[in-house]
């Protein structure tokens, strides 16, 4: 080809990216339908002829409607738009050197505390350095912690460099990477296990299953009509693991139940129709109602708690049956049934509490039997999941970094005063820590987190469904994008609808589209690298630019002018120092 052997790399065209669950919804599958991508791997702008040329020339107006680029001839379905991102960006390396070029090797590893307690980022910054503060290859380290208000605010400050580290359990775990590619650096093991993982368990009492007819049988249907205490809303053993159980299979144990509202996530719905009372408070961002709010069904059981002052909360000091060892206590009190909780919550029990709980008290239920607490040892059966344990997470640039690997080192040495610090009983290691494994060389979504498709289940009831897309868009016109959307792809036929808002620069629109506040945005370059490398967007449909290479790319040329280069004169590394050089932008 032409530009094969005098260009200056090879670059991805502008692609139109969204979070990894727009790829599974049905959304996503109506508009690649309206684009003319449902089978073809390409299709000319105009979808085939399905789309007039008034509607191309509207969609491809970028000055007004802020998406393609005017000179798009075609649109290319990338494969694999899951994990494919650094195939379709064939410079992403050359992006990543540009930016790594900025890092300076720090002293100090910052750790992000997802409190607003002033007192509990003071105390961590005095274990933690004192703990883990010395010298690395003749490097000095520090440790400091600063705080980040929440989970949310954390991944997003560590993402952008703001900060270094944390730590992560259960399903804050799964969406720093799921949502921002932050991979695992050590983890806490339990028990002197070999493996950074734990087993989720469902206890009752003894006696709920002795008699003629008990209360239990198993991890069976009938779990249906009891009184359920779980660890929190969307928490790994009290709530993904057992209820992602209960929702699989072709005859599951619970019934997926849609709020005909569209206001409560599906899981959270489909347990409050399966549970006569719960308790599984806390909210996450996206729910159990939609937008992070609370849902009373899944907060009553928590009232009968002594002491309680909002039933809802995620604390233990609002609420005693927050937490794995408030589920356990739920349940040992009599407030409810059974008890969704990890295989170490008993002795966590009687260590926080000092009690002598003894596990000949208690049952866990087997999928066809009751049997004894230490039976999930030999019986696979016997357990809900088996899933990651608490991670320290940090970009993948840090892990590789001198710092990043002077902190993994450090870290790996399990200092048990960085347990429960100034009392949070889950920060920097939780209570039942009793070793560090190194986990980094591990592969996040299968060594090392075993239950992530787990995770991708509970969240796929609540996957879009063909309705209306929300575009960002930093230049143009809201009204015009949305126009030209809807004239162009959507429509009954389609099955899809189009709004459009407007953001002040494509930073923005990568924000909006990670958090959720938009779907889609579509960028190119810095940006596309950006929407990857620090957002964990994926790329799915991009432009092609020319038709002599129907491929979403495009060619870097230098350029002078024709006697510029008379009698034999070369360009190279050595002529072109000096010279006065035009570029398209910085970092264009």
């Amino acid at each position: 080809f032409k530009y094969e052997d005098c260009n200056t790399g090879k670059s991805a065209s502008n692609a139109m990216v969204a979070r990894k669950e727009f790829v599974d919804s049905t959304a996503y599958t109506a508009l690649l339908a309206a684009m003319g991508l449902s089978s073809a791997q390409s299709a000319a702008i105009n979808a085939g002829g399905q789309i007039t040329s008034s509607e191309v020339a509207n969609l491809i107006d970028e000055g007004q409607t802020g998406l393609w680029s005017d000179d798009t001839e075609r649109l290319y379905k990338l494969a694999n738009p899951k994990t494919g991102f650094k195939d379709f960006f064939t410079a992403y390396d050359s992006f990543e050197k540009i930016r790594v070029s900025d890092l300076t090797e720090g002293e100090e590893v910052k750790v992000c505390v997802p409190s607003t307690s002033d007192e509990l980022v003071e105390a961590c910054s005095a274990v933690m350095n004192a703990q883990y503060g010395g010298t690395y290859e003749g490097k000095d380290i520090s440790f400091k912690c600063y705080k980040g208000n929440s989970d949310d605010n954390c991944m997003k400050r560590i993402s952008e460099g703001t900060d270094h580290i944390t730590t992560f359990g259960g399903d804050e775990l799964f969406l720093s990477h799921e949502l921002y590619g932050l991979e695992a650096l050590v983890a806490e093991s339990y028990d002197d296990r070999s493996t950074a993982s734990y087993y989720g368990l469902a206890v009752v009492k003894k006696s709920m299953c002795e008699g003629e007819s008990p209360a239990f049988t198993g991890f069976d249907k009938k779990l249906q009509g009891k009184k359920a205490c779980h660890t929190g809303y969307r928490k790994t053993a009290g709530w993904v693991l057992p209820v992602g159980k209960m929702l699989q299979g072709e005859d599951p144990i619970m019934p997926t139940v849609t709020d005909p509202n569209g206001q409560v996530n599906t899981d959270a719905y489909s347990a409050s129709q399966f549970f006569s009372r719960m308790c599984a408070p806390r909210t996450t961002s996206d729910g159990p109602s939609k937008g992070g709010s609370t849902y009373a069904p899944l907060c009553d059981l928590c009232q009968e708690a002594t002491g309680v002052t909002d039933s809802c909360a995620g604390d233990q000091d609002e609420n005693p049956y927050y937490d794995y060892t408030g589920a356990f206590r739920c349940m040992d009190e009599g407030a409810g049934d059974v008890a969704f909780v990890k295989h170490t919550t008993i002795d966590d029990y009687n260590g926080q509490f000092g009690t002598d709980k003894v596990k000949e008290d208690y049952r866990i239920l087997c999928d066809n039997k009751c049997a004894n607490w230490d039976e999930y040892l030999t019986d696979g059966t016997c357990i809900t999941g088996e899933s990651a344990s608490k991670a320290v997470v940090a970009t993948q640039a840090f892990k590789e970094s001198l710092l990043g690997k002077a902190a993994r080192a450090s870290l790996s040495n399990f200092k048990a005063a960085a347990k429960e610090i100034n009392g949070e009983e889950e920060f920097f290691w939780s209570a039942s820590t009793s070793s560090i494994i190194d986990v980094a060389d591990q592969e996040f979504k299968g060594d090392f987190f075993q239950a992530y498709s787990n995770f991708q289940a509970i969240r796929a009831a609540d996957a879009l469904d063909a309705g209306e897309i929300r575009v960002c868009i930093s230049t143009g016109s809201a009204d015009s994008c949305a126009n030209a959307l809807n004239n162009a792809y959507g429509g009954a036929a389609n099955s899809v609808r189009f709004s459009c808002s407007l953001a002040n620069s494509d930073a923005e629109c990568l924000t909006n589209v990670e958090s959720g506040q938009q779907d889609i945005t579509v960028v190119g370059g810095n940006e596309l690298f950006l929407a990857n490398a620090e957002h964990g967007l994926v790329a799915y449909v991009a432009e092609v630019v020319d038709t002599q290479i129907d491929t979403a790319s495009y060619y870097g040329v230098a350029v002078v002018k024709t006697q510029a280069c008379a009698a034999g004169a070369a360009f190279n590394k050595e002529t072109l120092q000096g010279l006065v050089a035009c570029s398209t932008g910085y970092r264009k």
